[in-house]
């Protein structure tokens, strides 16, 4: 299985300044370049949801090992970091016999999370690039030392509306991969 692929854009993409007064927030549809969504309307793909991440050195939650959403689906992102300094992003796989809690995000979003104990490490990149990630998979980000900000946008399909899975964005973005 894979969990990142990092990609060249055809664009520079302009990553609008918000004002993050929490460590997660939804970005508002009209502040994302219009440049990467008529880049991903080309590929038949569009943003179903974005959001951006704020995190800080020493911060780490028991819950930080999750999936985003409530399926272990493979579903992909786009994420985008901004200022990663040496942090990287992880992906775990629950061990035999551990179990998964479900917890809702400050946005209203729900997610599953595991304890780190209760999981194997199975693949790790430190996201200098944009690139598309295995969101469908528990991951995390560790090793932070510096307030880094991560652009994070779910791609769906647009004829279908149905969240783009890992195998479908290899082939649709495969002349975009590093």
């Amino acid at each position: 299985m894979n969990y990142y692929k990092h990609l060249n854009l055809p664009f520079e993409n302009q990553l609008s300044q918000v004002d993050m007064q929490q460590a997660h927030i939804k970005l508002d549809r009209q502040l994302i370049d219009p440049a990467f969504v008529a880049w991903l309307d080309n590929l038949d793909i569009v943003i179903g949801f974005s959001e951006i991440f704020k995190k800080q050195p020493g911060e780490d939650f028991p819950n930080s090992l999750h999936l985003d959403g409530d399926d272990f689906d493979n579903h992909v992102k786009i994420n985008f970091v901004l200022n990663p300094g040496s942090s990287v992003m992880r992906w775990w796989r629950l061990k035999p016999g551990k179990e998964y809690q479900t917890k809702i995000t400050i946005v209203g979003t729900s997610y599953l999370w595991a304890y780190r104990d209760d999981c194997d490490l199975v693949a790790e990149s430190s996201l200098l690039q944009p690139a598309l990630v295995n969101a469908g998979q528990l991951h995390n980000v560790e090793q932070v030392d510096t307030v880094r900000l991560c652009y994070s946008f779910m791609l769906l399909h647009k004829k279908t509306h149905n969240r783009l899975l890992w195998d479908e964005a290899v082939e649709i973005f495969k002349d975009y991969i590093e």
